[in-house]
């Protein structure tokens, strides 16, 4: 399972990842299994993208991949 030290190797390619239908698969997996610190720069790549990635097939898929990782951070800051 990837943990980071290879998912540095798609950072200036995440948008293409996105729009591919089987390298969006491997961008939610990155959102899914590595820690949030060694994923800023999909969250970067993203910046200004949110609208156009929503209404994409596959870029609206990450998006929610995306809430989901929101969500459970968010309940596992404030849960204590």
């Amino acid at each position: 399972m990837v943990k980071g030290l290879e998912v540095i190797e798609l950072d200036g390619h995440v948008m293409r990842c996105v729009h591919d239908q089987n390298g969006n698969h491997v961008v939610q997996k990155c959102i899914k299994c590595v820690p949030v610190e060694k994923i800023g720069f999909i969250i970067f790549a993203f910046r200004r993208q949110i609208a156009t990635l929503s209404t994409h097939p596959y870029g609206c898929c990450v998006i929610q991949s995306f809430g989901a990782l929101f969500r459970r951070t968010t309940r596992s800051t404030y849960s204590g």
